[in-house]
């Protein structure tokens, strides 16, 4: 189990790399170093792993959201019997960030339309993931 979520072994490696990745990166900034982000391929799996967790956190009698990934996927989440009630975009970077507990959803960079209420849930449950 990883974040109370029964996930294959081959995720288990995505959760360290993905927890490997975020404390480089604060190392490298107490030290004033820029530490890239993971190539497309890998931040695109460990997006996608991020989504699926936030997914089945949200539940669903979540309000649906139309949740995308600048310049990647998107998915629906939330309810999937109810029209969408709000479109929500972030940069893969800044969605890791905010699944990593380096964000607050209230400031993370986004794009967003439709109800607010909705597109809040879906940062604050985001955050709440961090299992870092």
């Amino acid at each position: 189990l990883s974040m109370g979520v029964r996930l294959p072994v081959t995720e288990h490696f995505l959760v360290r790399a993905f927890e490997a990745w975020i404390h480089t990166d604060d190392i490298g900034r107490a030290l004033g170093l820029a530490v890239p982000p993971p190539p497309g391929e890998h931040l695109g799996r460990l997006v996608g792993l991020a989504v699926r967790i936030l997914d089945g956190a949200l539940g669903t009698e979540a309000p649906p959201v139309l949740f995308a990934i600048r310049g990647g996927q998107a998915w629906v989440l939330g309810s999937q019997s109810d029209p969408v009630a709000a479109e929500l975009t972030l940069d893969p970077v800044d969605f890791c960030l905010l699944v990593g507990g380096r964000y607050a959803p209230d400031v993370v960079p986004r794009n967003a339309t439709g109800d607010a209420a909705a597109v809040r849930n879906v940062l604050e449950r985001a955050a709440s993931l961090s299992w870092l």
